[in-house]
C-alpha cells in the first residue's frame, strides 16, 4: 500500500519520512518514486505531497546490554 505524506514548511525528505515513519534509509527509493521533488528547493514548502511506495519491512536489530 502507497502512504502519502504531506509536508511541513521548512521540511527535508528526510525528516518528513522520520517524523512519519521513523526512518530514512528509504529516502533514495522515495526520491526516485516522486521525481517532482527534485524540482523543488531541499526545505519543502507546506503541502509538498510525498508517496512512499511499498517498501519492505527494515530488518530488526537485537540490543546488547553490557551492564544490567
Amino acid at each position: 500500500m502507497t502512504q502519502e505524506i504531506i509536508a511541513q514548511e521548512g521540511e527535508t525528505l528526510d525528516a518528513a519520512l522520520w517524523r512519519v515513519l521513523r526512518r530514512t534509509d528509504i529516502a533514495p527509493q522515495v526520491l526516485e518514486a516522486n521525481a517532482q521533488l527534485a524540482r523543488l528547493p531541499i526545505k519543502l514548502p507546506a503541502g509538498a505531497r510525498i508517496l512512499v511506495p511499498e517498501l519492505p519491512e527494515p530488518p530488526v536489530q537485537s540490543i546488547v546490554r553490557l551492564w544490567g
